[in-house]
């Protein structure tokens, strides 16, 4: 049975061509993943759908709207997916409000100790089966200390995060925010530059993927970077964490 949620998006991420939507209920106070029923499009959401009943256009980060979804269980290889909630496209989405960086509620910011169950960036099969509770997808979080860096392969760019979060260090996040990524690579194209940091220090909306077909792993995704006002990317000369001996750093602004 379908109801209201009211939503404030705090991802909005490419998937197949369409999108991975994440964010906060404000009633009931708890992350949400929305899908569709589609599995072609491997349960993504259309842009179409996104179209705000009341505004014409699609919905933004940090956009209030209200939907009719229903919760759904976790897809069998996918068991920690608890957020996933189906969204109903008979029914238009409405936007309510936006909020700025500073409204955005504390009890979004994720009170676990890890970072989804371990310091690695990749969880396989195995590791996933040791997980006898707790299960969960979606992690707010702001880092005490946050760096990028581009990696070529084949042709193709991908951006990769070393971070600090609760006095542990988590290295090679993948970053599928393509605001960033595209931000990123346009200044390793003029300024030949490979590292990076933004300032002053983002929230990061982190995602466990579902399973990858080809290797049958889990991976850590920033799904979204979300900053407050006067935000720069800038270029750095090195990676802080070039080896986990390194102490962890100062938090940095």
């Amino acid at each position: 049975m379908s109801t209201d949620k009211d939503i404030i998006i705090l991802a909005k991420s490419k998937k197949f061509n369409n999108y991975c939507i994440a964010g906060y209920d404000v009633n009931n106070c708890e992350m949400v993943r929305i899908i569709s029923n589609n599995p072609r499009i491997h349960f993504s959401v259309q842009g179409k759908d996104m179209i705000l009943s009341n505004t014409g256009i699609e919905a933004e980060l940090l956009d209030v709207v209200r939907l009719k979804a229903r919760k759904v269980e976790p897809f069998k290889d996918n068991p920690h997916q608890v957020e996933n909630w189906e969204y109903d496209n008979r029914v238009k989405w409405m936007k309510l409000k936006s909020i700025t960086f500073s409204e955005i509620p504390q009890g979004c910011i994720s009170k676990e100790e890890l970072l989804f169950f371990n310091t690695k960036p990749i969880l396989n099969k195995q590791d996933m089966s040791l997980i006898r509770n707790g299960f969960r997808s979606l992690q707010f979080i702001k880092p005490d200390f946050l760096e990028f860096y581009i990696k070529e392969f084949e042709g193709r760019f991908k951006i990769y995060s070393n971070l600090s979060w609760n006095r542990q260090i988590y290295k090679k996040l993948s970053l599928t925010d393509l605001h960033f990524v595209n931000i990123m690579e346009e200044m390793h194209k003029k300024f030949e530059s490979k590292f990076f940091f933004i300032t002053p220090n983002p929230l990061l909306l982190v995602s466990l993927s579902g399973i990858f077909e080809l290797d049958l792993c889990y991976y850590k995704l920033i799904a979204s970077i979300i900053n407050g006002k006067d935000w720069k990317v800038r270029t750095k000369n090195n990676l802080f964490y070039s080896n986990l001996k390194q102490p962890i750093p100062n938090k940095v602004s």
